[in-house]
């Protein structure tokens, strides 16, 4: 059948070239989102690479976009994972830079993309393309603010938006579903569109 041949093509192209996974990271200062790199990277990166001293940006706290790149080597093919850790906003009433720089470098990327797709007859192997992935979206446990609803709204246009209650462990199984649901609720009201990995998924 032509998807099987397909299926082994793209096979034949990842063990080649490899794949490539970027997340970005985005939340209010202080929700863990440093803390969540370290413990995603740790089963790849040597210890005295998670530790203070270390060049490499992976334990100070974010004031700037950085972005963190490791290459995990398995038995199939490669997987490059890139981790886009955004500095968290504070307690500016007005977030508006804070947004716009983070979402202007989703659009830069998308933009930067469409040139080089522009310029090339073959295209990129899957994942290359230099595209934000998914968005994981740290909200404060027990608290859903204004800033998060608007950033969510105008972030979820251009990225598949994953959001995640930070620091869930503070909370009763019951204050963690309600809030969940509440979560959703609100999002769904301010019509933001969420990530789903199934067609259609229980509530």
């Amino acid at each position: 059948m032509d998807s099987l041949h397909i299926t082994k093509q793209l096979q034949a192209e990842w063990q080649e070239g490899g794949l490539s996974f970027r997340i970005m990271l985005v939340g209010e200062s202080g929700l863990g989102k440093s803390t969540f790199t370290r413990a995603l990277l740790r089963p790849y990166v040597p210890d005295h690479l998670l530790h203070k001293g270390n060049p490499e940006p992976i334990c100070a706290r974010t004031t700037e976009i950085t972005e963190i790149v490791h290459r995990v080597d398995n038995e199939v093919y490669p997987v490059e994972f890139t981790i886009v850790d955004c500095p968290g906003y504070g307690d500016a009433i007005d977030c508006t830079p804070w947004i716009e720089g983070i979402t202007s470098y989703v659009r830069d990327k998308f933009a930067a993309h469409y040139d080089e797709s522009v310029k090339k007859s073959v295209p990129d192997r899957p994942g290359s393309d230099g595209l934000i992935h998914v968005c994981l979206y740290f909200i404060t446990a027990h608290r859903l603010k204004g800033q998060d609803l608007e950033f969510m709204k105008r972030l979820e246009k251009h990225v598949n938006l994953v959001p995640v209650i930070a620091k869930a462990d503070t909370m009763t199984l019951g204050e963690r579903d309600a809030f969940r649901r509440q979560v959703l609720s609100e999002l769904h009201v301010a019509g933001v569109n969420l990530f789903r990995s199934e067609e259609h998924t229980s509530e």
